[in-house]
């Protein structure tokens, strides 16, 4: 049990895993002080930061929105190069730093950093211990501790949980498994068949910075072909 003094900051991105965790939180631990930080990458999808705020408002919170210094394209501009899932600067400089430099700028005493991953989610998460000390956030007078409140739950009790609440799912999910980036760079040709039917400006805004760094997102080709090849695999 978590002593009702200590401060939780819940890391939200309006998904469905965040969406439950902050229900979740807000159902089961009513009098911790809490703050809702949603980090923007500046590659989200239209209007995500007032469906964030919306989200925030049935539990009377509000959205704190950090940015990083270089946005997701400006970080590809620069490095001639997108991030890959080997090398996934897009959530450790985009996601996570801001929201870490956040806590260090804003929290001192005991904190809990709670996240929204889930260990049904892939094998290197089912890893993660589901409340761990940061060793890297805990220091000068501040203990952080990352939590994993929904660690355990399945994707159907995360549907099942947000429904019988009557909190709803981004439109996105009517076409994408995920809420990530417009494009995230774990799309598969499936996912880019959909949003190229759904945001096909978001296929274009990446083809164009292919074009410039002469670098394309997926090792397989540039996006604008992946997303129309039927015999095209990503990987």
């Amino acid at each position: 049990m978590i002593n009702i003094s200590i401060p939780i900051v819940i890391n939200f991105s309006g998904g469905k895993d965040s969406s439950a965790m902050l229900a979740y939180i807000c159902e089961n631990y009513p009098l911790n002080p809490k703050h809702v930080v949603w980090a923007d990458t500046g590659w989200e999808h239209d209007g995500l930061d007032a469906w964030n705020k919306k989200l925030c408002r049935i539990w009377g919170l509000k959205l704190i929105t950090v940015k990083p210094k270089r946005d997701f394209f400006t970080m590809a501009l620069d490095r001639k190069m997108f991030a890959s899932p080997s090398c996934r600067q897009c959530t450790s400089a985009l996601k996570m730093s801001p929201i870490q430099k956040w806590i260090r700028n804003n929290l001192t005493g005991e904190v809990i950093n709670a996240m929204g991953i889930r260990a049904e989610e892939s094998k290197a998460r089912a890893l993660k211990s589901p409340y761990v000390i940061d060793s890297i956030l805990s220091k000068k007078g501040r203990t952080v501790w990352n939590w994993l409140p929904i660690f355990d739950w399945s994707k159907k009790e995360v549907r099942d949980y947000l429904v019988g609440l009557g909190i709803p799912l981004h439109p996105v999910y009517d076409y994408l498994p995920r809420l990530s980036c417009q494009i995230c760079i774990f799309s598969n040709r499936y996912n880019l068949w959909a949003i190229k039917k759904n945001n096909p400006m978001a296929i274009d805004r990446v083809a164009e910075v292919e074009d410039e760094i002469k670098f394309t997102m997926f090792p397989s080709g540039g996006i604008i072909r992946i997303s129309r090849d039927d015999n095209c695999s990503l990987f």
